[in-house]
């Protein structure tokens, strides 16, 4: 009796390790190129493998290098930022630190940076050194946006589109005076779109890009992911990924 008793609690307690052992993380992210997209232009994406982008990559090789096991998927924002907070070892990736969402989610990051740039025709002779050499311009911006919200907070002329593809034609044609997006987003799209006759001119607020990871996701998990992700940093690894797509992408 004494001999099955302690099988018993031999066997449950190498469960409990086995089980405490095999994590794996669920991954979820949304389209943003150029930091996660689907390469087949799908609204959705169930596998890895199509799945690409300047964070993704990022987020791939800091998994690889800590050597834990996830999966990562591709929705609608709203849902992934949901996903993420309903069970440990979930997370959300691209996302943006802010006051309201710090004591949300476990953080590992940054990943990448997600600086708001203002753009402008390649012959613009303007002079803009702070937000106030804004007022007299027609700024070009996307639906319900932050970037968008925060201009109109500070009484700038702002100029609505549904869709942010559509802003560097409205740029080059004069539609419009500046436009206001990502600074890598914004060379995607004027790419996507074949406008080459833009720069960019003004960086109206730095901004990154995290990992947000279920709060309860044990400690030691994000602790290990920030300190491989500081590695990545410090040999250079995410800044040669980064002049990588910037060159494809042709900035300067």
């Amino acid at each position: 009796m004494r001999y099955w008793l302690f099988l018993c609690t031999f066997l449950t307690a190498l469960s409990t390790l086995s089980s405490a052992e095999d994590v794996k993380f669920r991954l979820i992210t949304e389209n943003f190129p150029p930091y996660n997209y689907s390469i087949h232009k799908n609204a959705y994406e169930h596998k890895e493998e199509n799945i690409g982008g300047l964070a993704v990559e990022v987020v791939q090789a800091l998994f690889q290098r800590a050597d834990l096991s996830y999966s990562m998927k591709l929705r609608q924002w709203n849902y992934a930022y949901a996903y993420a907070q309903r069970r440990p070892f979930r997370g959300v990736f691209g996302t943006t630190l802010t006051e309201a969402r710090k004591p949300l989610f476990k953080w590992v990051g940054p990943l990448i940076s997600n600086d708001w740039m203002l753009f402008a025709k390649a012959d613009f002779s303007g002079n803009i050194a702070s937000e106030e050499d804004l007022k007299p311009y027609k700024i070009g911006a996307y639906k319900g946006d932050v970037r968008a919200e925060y201009l109109k907070s500070k009484g700038f002329n702002v100029s609505e589109v549904d869709n942010d593809r559509v802003n560097p034609k409205r740029l080059a044609t004069g539609l419009i005076d500046l436009w206001i997006s990502g600074g890598y987003s914004g060379s995607y799209y004027a790419k996507e779109a074949g406008v080459t006759n833009i720069k960019p001119v003004y960086t109206v607020r730095k901004s990154d890009l995290y990992l947000a990871m279920h709060k309860e996701t044990p400690q030691k998990y994000i602790d290990q992911l920030n300190q491989v992700l500081n590695d990545m940093r410090n040999e250079g690894f995410i800044t040669n990924l980064t002049q990588k797509y910037e060159k494809s992408l042709g900035m300067p």
